[in-house]
């Protein structure tokens, strides 16, 4: 059996620090991008989100007029947005 000294056992546990230390870092910066990217992902998202509205609004405002257009285009963003969330509650009670 091989004796083991007090400064090999600090160094060795020094070593497992710095090892655990680099894994958390890179493990940080993956997620870091990830949600970087989801995070723009959803910004392009919105914006599209938001001509396709404008776009509805304006070619309904071109056969009913603008106030029709408004409270039609409200009424669908109504509907999608109780749908999502219908579905979204849906999914978090499926997972219960």
């Amino acid at each position: 059996m091989s004796k083991v000294t007090i400064s090999e056992f600090i160094i060795s546990v020094v070593e497992l620090i710095e090892a655990q230390i680099k894994e958390v870092e890179s493990s940080f910066v993956n997620s870091a991008k990830g949600l970087l990217i989801k995070l723009f992902s959803l910004s392009l998202l919105v914006m599209a989100s938001i001509f396709f509205f404008l776009g509805i609004k304006v070619w309904i405002e071109s056969y009913l007029g603008e106030i029709f257009a408004y409270f039609i285009t409200a009424f669908v963003i109504l509907i999608l947005a109780l749908i999502v969330s219908k579905v979204a509650s849906w999914k978090i009670e499926q997972k219960r």
